[in-house]
């Protein structure tokens, strides 16, 4: 018999994960590159568009400032196709750990909902006080240098240090703002309360959880992405790499304009990766925190049975539930 209430440890987490993984990861694939490929030909025509048409004279900074906003426009058009994935991988994942599967039809109707505007929505609302204190870190920051001079570097760094600490303080504690509009239902204002309130008696967990699988993720995803990107875009960007001290930016340009192929090529890659991965460890991270603070009645089903070796109740969900469900690859 499992206890309901008993919480995961990080073994618990990543076998669930994996499982989890293996039953959706072929749609989830699928589902994925079909976001993924127009949005990143999307980004790389956009920036040859706006990069290739710098040509304000011969030596103008526009020659190295706008291959720089042109990179930074198409990852917005990656931004976004990151968000649809994850929403699809969000319900994919949620369904099945409800015994149910999901067709591509179905993740892409699930998209095109009301839950894809809440979570712009929830990302718009995060913006606006982090901002906030990061303008004001700065402008306060300035009126002291202002003042009392170099003096008080000490004094500034003593501000800025807490300061970017509150902004992480309050991202940490937004964390599962996605999952809670997509398995609660609830509006994007509400969902950042939930999910402070939920992470709030576990702060310091959900830090140490995020920092690692964004480590073993990131390291996982460079390993990846790299080699592959330098085999496709590394000889334009030691071609054109400019000389020590030249003062040509139309050299620079070029050097830029594949610096940035590449950048777009490798972000396309890890978002493709983090999207799929992302979503399923944050699902079980999030029925956790649940856990933890007693939020199931003995009726309902609890992720924690979802263990290797275990048996569970009639009320619990195992690895068979998961198991059971077919995937595109048999």
């Amino acid at each position: 018999m499992i206890d309901k209430t008993r919480p995961m440890d990080l073994g618990d987490i990543a076998n669930i994960t994996f499982n989890l993984l293996k039953v959706i990861f072929s749609k989830a694939v699928t589902f994925s590159a079909i976001v993924i490929v127009p949005a990143t030909a999307l980004a790389f025509t956009f920036f040859s568009i706006i990069s290739n048409n710098a040509s304000i004279g011969d030596n103008s900074p526009a020659l190295v400032i706008m291959p720089v906003l042109a990179f930074y426009a198409g990852l917005f058009f990656l931004g976004i196709a990151l968000i649809f994935i994850q929403i699809a991988v969000f319900i994919q994942a949620q369904k099945a750990l409800n015994g149910e599967e999901s067709t591509i039809e179905e993740m892409f109707f699930s998209v095109f909902s009301v839950k894809f505007w809440r979570v712009i929505l929830m990302y718009i609302l995060m913006l606006i006080p982090v901002m906030g204190i990061f303008l004001g870190v700065v402008i306060f920051a300035t009126v002291i240098i202002v003042i009392s001079g170099a003096k008080s570097a000490i004094a500034i760094f003593a501000l800025l240090v807490p300061g970017y600490f509150l902004i992480f303080y309050f991202l940490i504690s937004w964390t599962y703002g996605k999952v809670i509009i997509i398995c609660e239902d609830l509006t994007a204002s509400e969902a950042l309360k939930r999910s402070y309130n939920l992470v709030d008696d576990n702060w310091w967990r959900t830090f140490g959880r995020v920092i690692l699988f964004s480590l073993i993720i990131g390291l996982a995803t460079m390993l990846c992405t790299i080699p592959l990107g330098f085999f496709l875009n590394g000889q334009d960007i030691l071609k054109t790499a400019p000389a020590a001290g030249s003062g040509d930016l139309t050299q620079f340009k070029e050097y830029y304009i594949a610096l940035y192929k590449f950048l777009i090529f490798v972000s396309a890659i890890s978002f493709l990766i983090h999207s799929i991965i992302t979503p399923v460890y944050e699902l079980v991270s999030y029925y956790d925190l649940r856990i933890r603070n007693n939020e199931f009645p003995p009726e309902e089903p609890q992720i924690a049975a979802l263990t290797d070796g275990q048996i569970a109740d009639d009320n619990a969900i195992d690895l068979n539930t998961i198991n059971s469900i077919p995937n595109d690859r048999g």
